[in-house]
């Protein structure tokens, strides 16, 4: 459960954030998922699949895409207890995200970072072969199409290649014992540095490369023509 919503839900940054405990986080999301009400989208929230709702470098997004973003982004909020019912904020949100992935698109094919459609589609399988029956329950939940998944599949995994390849970090040993010792300070029954050691790295690494990621989208928008059309 945990790659299927970061594949679809966070899109591009959560993929960074490989440290998180897998059974914590699915545990929560399945109890989250069983106890709220189905969430609703109006005929409003919504946009026709050919309509233009932003162009980055002549590059057109069209509203397929963004319905599948949009819906992704509340339900996320829904099930961990945001509101939702702020539309505009919702769309502001939507937009900012398709805007800064297509700029890492383009920018990806410029550096040689590529995902076929036979890798996405391996991909996909795995992942469906890995969910079961959780997989469509979850399209469902999502209110979106395994055609759309895919797409958004393909970009993310993308995106996770990019990030391999672009941004590189370090993380020290001082940085990481000072992270233990906040996590002492907060819950004292923690264990052992030796022990949790490696979780520290790569969560610290995840927030490195988060910031970086950060940095490079907002050159790459910098330098970006921009057109927002809803």
């Amino acid at each position: 459960m945990r790659k299927l919503i970061i594949y679809t839900v966070i899109v591009t940054i959560g993929m960074i954030f490989a440290a998180c405990n897998n059974e914590t986080l699915e545990e929560n999301t399945e109890q989250t998922l069983s106890e709220q009400e189905p969430l609703e989208f109006s005929d409003e929230e919504r946009v026709e699949e050919e309509t233009t709702v932003a162009t980055v470098n002549g590059q057109e997004i069209k509203g397929r895409k963004y319905n599948s973003i949009y819906t992704q982004i509340k339900s996320m909020m829904y099930q961990y207890g945001q509101d939702v019912s702020d539309a505009e904020n919702i769309k502001e949100q939507t937009i900012a995200i398709l805007v800064n992935q297509e700029l890492i698109m383009q920018d990806a094919g410029k550096v040689g970072v590529h995902v076929t459609e036979e890798e996405a589609g391996e991909e996909l399988q795995r992942i469906k072969e890995k969910q079961g029956d959780q997989f469509k329950e979850l399209l469902q939940q999502f209110d979106l199409k395994e055609e759309d998944y895919r797409v958004l599949l393909k970009d993310d995994l993308i995106t996770s290649k990019y990030i391999e390849q672009e941004i590189k970090v370090e993380v020290t040993e001082e940085e990481m014992k000072a992270r233990y010792d906040e996590l002492k300070e907060r819950d004292k029954e923690i264990g052992d540095f030796t022990e949790i050691k490696d979780q520290i790295k790569s969560v610290l690494e995840g927030e490195k490369k988060n910031k970086e990621y950060q940095v490079k989208v907002t050159k790459l928008k910098e330098k970006a023509e921009v057109e927002t059309s809803i």
